[in-house]
């Protein structure tokens, strides 16, 4: 939601015919101001009050519009009211259809909120009504997120977004308009284009879901939200479908190098990611996957377990207990393709079977000795 702010400018009053208003505001949150003003005859002074003394009011330029001849002009603080005021003394009456430009740059005008969003608010009165317009040229980058008060006569967009304002002032009416801007969300898109372009997927992702909340927050002005949203949510969902194959494929990588852990690990991964594109088809793949490696991860422990065995009982001298072990070892490791563990359970069994014929040996040549001293 956003939070409308109160204005560091109070109403302005002035007499006037007309005034044509520039506005350009900038991230340190001034605003550069230029009024072309129109008056009547016989003016000799004029003066814009009501400005808060907490704006810096600098580089004030005060001249004729068509000679542009300088016009003396001075700031002023009035402790009465706590505000201050341009006051400008012509050199002699005005004449009829007189103009003249007033300039100055206005520090802390802006409000500033989270994620560098500006809202720029404006409020003018006058003694008598008078036609105002308004022009205000957006910092390059800076898109226009919300209007409130006045809607604009029209917005142009090309390098910088140009907002157009008209309106009466007078006594008992303001010309007041507010709009926020902001130049994240086209930063966060940006970004998340270089990081796709780098394969940094991950950081892509972060970036448009960052984007997505930033413009969820705003009405945007002139624009279709929902097709902005469902369009970055698109491009989320379409770089985790680059994740999820990519995991998919790592883990079938792992498969055939027969790293079951690993391709459990890549498995998981990719099933998550197709859980949350509504994958069904990816996500049942997944699953069998992680089943097929689970099973072969049991087996070898198995496998492992009876080989291990299999090697207490030979160091125990249990030759025929740890042949049979070594023969189950190498029935699973066949199981599982492991020519390797099935080549070393060959030699094992080889050796167990050559420890009982040795044993066989010992035991009848024991038997020949015995019966030898016997018959001698």
């Amino acid at each position: 939601m956003v939070v409308v702010l109160a204005s560091l400018i109070q109403p302005v009053l002035c007499t006037e015919q007309a005034t044509e208003w520039t506005f350009e505001p900038h991230t340190d949150r001034s605003v550069s101001v230029k009024a072309v003003i129109s008056l009547g005859e016989n003016y000799i002074s004029y003066e814009i009050t009501g400005l808060s003394r907490e704006l810096w009011i600098r580089n004030v330029k005060t001249y004729e519009y068509e000679s542009r001849k300088s016009i003396e002009s001075e700031v002023i603080y009035d402790s009465g009211t706590d505000t201050q005021s341009v006051a400008l003394t012509f050199d002699e009456p005005t004449p009829e259809d007189f103009k003249f430009v007033l300039e100055f740059d206005a520090s802390d005008l802006l409000e500033e909120e989270e994620e560098k969003t500006f809202t720029f608010y404006w409020n003018f009165g006058s003694e008598v009504d008078r036609l105002n317009s308004a022009v205000v040229i957006l910092p390059k980058d800076a898109e226009l997120l919300e209007v409130e008060y006045k809607t604009p006569k029209k917005v142009e967009e090309n390098e910088q977004v140009y907002v157009y304002y008209e309106g009466i002032s007078g006594p008992s009416t303001r010309f007041r308009f507010q709009l926020t801007f902001s130049s994240s969300g086209k930063g966060y898109i940006r970004l998340g284009d270089r990081y796709e372009e780098s394969g940094q997927y991950d950081q892509a992702i972060s970036n448009y879901q960052k984007a997505k909340s930033f413009y969820s927050r705003f009405d945007l002005y002139k624009k279709d939200k929902s097709k902005i949203l469902g369009e970055l949510q698109d491009h989320i969902f379409a770089i985790q479908k680059i994740q999820a194959d990519s995991e998919f494929e790592k883990g079938m990588g792992a498969f055939d190098q027969k790293d079951y852990t690993k391709a459990e690990s890549y498995f998981e991964k990719a099933e998550g990611l197709y859980q949350i594109l509504k994958d069904t088809q990816g996500e049942a793949l997944c699953q069998e996957m992680i089943s097929e490696c689970e099973k072969i991860d049991e087996l070898k422990k198995e496998a492992d377990t009876l080989f291990e065995q299999g090697e207490t009982q030979y160091e125990a001298e249990n030759y025929e207990g740890a042949k049979e072990s070594f023969t189950q070892a190498r029935s699973k490791y066949e199981e599982l393709g492991d020519t390797e563990k099935v080549s070393e359970c060959d030699g094992w069994i080889t050796k167990c079977e050559e420890a009982d014929v040795g044993i066989l040996l010992c035991v009848l040549g024991i038997f020949v000795v015995l019966l030898w001293r016997k018959h001698s």
